[in-house]
């Protein structure tokens, strides 16, 4: 069975299926495992190059935030390129919440 190397950026993972194939965890950012914030999942080819095909138009797949490599070294190598690309599950910055929003007191705030 061939496999690819499955680079997840989402920091819950996700969890594939196909009807008829047993579903698959993707580890996402949050696993002990991330490079450069992307979890990384061994999964079989033929599965996952159909799940893609019918999950193309799903944003992190169409973002690059859900990509597969055959090769380890070339999934970690387009993690690392991928690196700041932003998933939209950051944490907010407390000094600047966002634009046009002030910053609210808060325990532990800088003065």
């Amino acid at each position: 069975m061939a496999t690819v190397n499955v680079a997840c950026k989402l920091p819950h993972g996700l969890i594939i299926e196909l009807p008829g194939h047993p579903a698959v965890e993707l580890a996402g950012a949050n696993s002990r495992s991330a490079v450069a914030g992307f979890g990384m999942t061994k999964v079989d080819k033929e599965f996952f190059d159909r799940w893609a095909k019918a999950y193309a138009d799903f944003p992190p797949v169409k973002r690059g935030l859900i990509f597969a490599q055959e090769r380890e070294e070339s999934a970690r190598k387009e993690a690392a390129e991928k690196e700041k690309e932003k998933s939209g599950f950051e944490g907010i910055d407390p000094e600047r919440p966002a634009p046009g929003i002030k910053a609210e007191n808060y325990e532990g705030k800088s003065k």
